[in-house]
């Protein structure tokens, strides 16, 4: 009953959105929510609920999720592009597209409060892994979020470092003891 649903509703309408979730909790993979997640992740207002769903068919959403990743410039990343790339990442067929990405992102943008150092780390780029190591290693840091980041990014390649930016950042804290 609830793929007739699919046939009659806009695909950008909140009865789809229902249906795309209700098939995602069940454990659905059709080709027909293949689609209609594709549908959502073209949809400014929905575009939430296409990640969410194509995340949660794995293989059969990944080339969707590269694809929209592709289509949007680095410097117009917000959260959900950063949350699809962190996704790329998690699967071998994908992660050297998501490091490239979030290689491209991390020199690129400045201003986010989590980047995905983590995942950029991976690359053998020196001006990334410097650009990681000065963020582990800023003070005042703009946000602990950013920082845990580059720390967490920092780690990566270079263990001694991160701990020794851990310990600055506990030393600096006001709530250090």
């Amino acid at each position: 009953p609830i793929k007739a649903i699919l046939v009659k509703t806009s695909p950008s309408s909140l009865m789809a959105v229902y249906a795309c979730v209700a098939l995602q909790k069940l454990g659905d993979e059709s080709d027909e929510l293949v689609q209609l997640s594709n549908e959502l992740l073209n949809s400014n207002e929905r575009r939430h609920v296409g990640i969410s769903a194509l995340s949660s068919l794995r293989e059969k959403g990944l080339p969707f999720l590269r694809s929209y990743l592709e289509a949007v410039p680095v410097n117009a990343w917000e959260d959900l592009q950063i949350q699809v790339v962190r996704h790329l990442s998690l699967h071998a067929e994908s992660r050297d597209f998501a490091v490239e990405k979030a290689s491209q992102y991390c020199i690129a943008v400045h201003g986010s409060l989590n980047p995905p150092y983590d995942i950029a780390a991976t690359a053998a780029d020196t001006q990334l892994r410097e650009l990681i190591t000065d963020k582990a290693f800023e003070v005042p840091s703009v946000s602990a979020a950013r920082t845990y980041c580059a720390i967490k990014g920092l780690a990566k390649f270079d263990n001694k470092r991160a701990i020794e930016a851990i310990i600055l950042h506990l030393r600096k804290s006001a709530h250090y003891e």
